[in-house]
């Protein structure tokens, strides 16, 4: 189907869904207490758009900084869902559309961290249990083909047709495509269900110059679980 014709593209904008915070980690003797700070304020602002004060005493952000990183979340989650579902234009009101549908979902993100302990490395691994939305685990590979066959059908067209458009005659098919998607993800948000709940390991690791961070292999493994698009 011409829809998959761009996906390459769309991948390499969600190599990074989660983006580490541009604090240059953490020092000092409070790195434990400040790790949770860290993790929780983070995490609080990237899925929930919660500014928690300490979190941004932390690093010394502003409130716009922290609005700045909750909409670049969003947006590269909107890759991310574009990229999944086989949608090829994100521009107009479709990534508007897009990121409002994740706001909305994400409301019911739930996370706890649990523990904080210090490594014999010297490093410190928290463990976060995570309970997954199934909003999009809901949507299956048959209700992507109807809504692909409704489209083609919405326009008179065949796949063959599909195939031989230009750009601009094919990106109204994939925003009316979209479009079924998201009233897809919006029935679902009337009955938000969850998985069973998973525990991920965050570890603060120290660099050479002395600092505490992330990795970005952690977050992402954690952001693969707060919303998952397929099951494990």
């Amino acid at each position: 189907m011409k829809r998959i014709r761009r996906l390459a593209a769309l991948a390499a904008a969600v190599v990074v869904v989660m983006t580490l915070s541009a604090c240059g980690g953490l020092a000092g003797d409070k790195v434990k207490d400040d790790g949770q700070v860290y993790l929780q304020g983070l995490l609080d602002n990237l899925y929930l758009g919660q500014q928690n004060q300490d979190y941004l005493d932390l690093f010394e952000m502003s409130a716009g900084d922290a609005s700045q990183e909750y909409a670049d979340g969003l947006e590269a989650e909107a890759y991310r869902f574009a990229y999944t579902f086989g949608i090829d234009d994100l521009s107009g009101e479709v990534e508007t559309q897009i990121e409002e549908v994740l706001k909305e979902a994400y409301k019911n993100a739930k996370y706890t961290i649990q523990s904080s302990t210090k490594l014999e490395s010297g490093n410190y691994a928290m463990e976060v249990e995570i309970q997954p939305i199934d909003v999009m685990i809901r949507i299956t590979d048959d209700d992507l083909v109807t809504a692909w066959e409704q489209t083609m059908e919405q326009f008179g067209v065949t796949q063959e047709e599909v195939t031989a458009m230009s750009d601009e005659e094919y990106f109204p098919l994939d925003h009316h495509y979209a479009g079924l998607v998201l009233d897809q993800v919006r029935a679902n948000l009337e009955h938000v269900g969850y998985e069973p709940a998973v525990t991920v390991t965050m570890t603060l690791q120290k660099d050479d110059e002395g600092y505490y961070d992330f990795s970005q292999d952690d977050f992402d493994r954690l952001d693969a679980k707060i919303m998952p698009y397929v099951s494990d």
